[in-house]
């Protein structure tokens, strides 16, 4: 039966006051709103999509002349670093570091902001921050790089001024080979020019993988347009048996000409509190300023660029 225009009225009237009746139920939880509501560390979100690993702490500390140290923002890219960007130092006052240097820990110390310095000269700088040490560790360097305590821990570096004559020119024929394997060699004028050994540096990762890190050139010598090639090799080899080659594992390629040519160096070597695999810390020397990188090697084996600083100079 066909209801009456009067019966569908006043079922609606019905189902209306059923609805205004009816209590609220709450919200359905999303976990991105609910972690929205939580006071958010804007320095750790960032640092996540920048790369950095947020178990590395909120910043990296440089050292610089006297008790002065560059405080590294991770979170900041090239874009966004400016001669005008300000910075919120306030978590630099009294934050405990741990010194690090290249043959591991170097002590520990305590940090307080520098006020900011006005500039017009167009330059960028990172804010600076006075480290008081607290304690110090005989090291057979000054500390180079500092991180928030109890967040990562060193390993030591060796270099080829420790080893024995012997031991140092078996050490650079291996770099060397290391060298002419590395892919990606496009700058034809460069080919056929020997390999310079400048530095190399070795660490183990337990519980039985060496590490090898090294700088090699290459140079063109014309008195017109003198011009460079830059290369980092890391290589890895497991096992302690004298005479077994390491293998490629990482490499960066550089050239230009040598007055604007960039080097790198390591500071540091680190692994995370948490056990992550080890992280190799550079800073990229550009004449008229610096930026910094991680190379990370996966618990799986395998390493990675995984972070890079903005560029700070003029």
């Amino acid at each position: 039966m066909t209801p009456s225009p009067t019966s569908r009225l006043w079922s609606l009237a019905v189902l209306l006051t059923l609805a205004c009746e009816r209590p609220q139920q709450p919200a359905a939880v999303d976990s991105t709103a609910a972690a929205d509501s939580v006071p958010r560390d804007t320095t750790l979100l960032e640092t996540t999509r920048s790369g950095w690993e947020t178990g590395f702490g909120p910043l990296l500390l440089v050292a610089g002349a006297q008790r002065e140290a560059s405080a590294i923002f991770p979170n900041f890219s090239d874009s966004t670093l400016t001669d005008t960007t300000t910075f919120d130092v306030s978590i630099l006052g009294g934050m405990r570091v741990d010194l690090l240097s290249r043959a591991g820990l170097a002590g520990h110390g305590r940090l307080q902001s520098v006020p900011s310095r006005a500039r017009d000269d167009g330059c960028v700088a990172w804010p600076e921050a006075t480290v008081t040490i607290t304690d110090s560790v005989a090291t057979r360097s000054p500390w180079t790089v500092a991180f928030a305590a109890g967040r990562v821990t060193p390993l030591a570096l060796d270099s080829i001024e420790s080893q024995s004559g012997a031991d140092s020119a078996r050490l650079t024929a291996e770099v060397s080979r290391l060298a002419s394997l590395v892919p990606d060699d496009t700058a034809a004028s460069f080919r056929g020019i020997p390999y310079f050994v400048r530095q190399v540096r070795r660490f183990r990762v337990a519980p039985d993988t060496h590490v090898l890190i090294a700088n090699v050139t290459r140079r063109i010598n014309q008195e017109a347009n003198p011009r460079e090639e830059q290369l980092l090799v890391v290589a890895e080899r497991a096992g302690s048996r004298t005479g077994a080659r390491y293998t490629l594992a990482y490499h960066e390629r550089v050239s230009g000409p040598e007055e604007a040519i960039e080097s790198t160096d390591v500071l540091a070597v680190v692994t995370l509190a948490l056990g992550d695999g080890p992280a190799i810390l550079l800073i990229r020397d550009y004449g008229d300023g610096n930026a910094y990188a991680l190379i990370t090697r996966a618990s799986s084996g395998g390493w990675r660029l995984s972070w890079n600083s903005a560029y700070a100079g003029c």
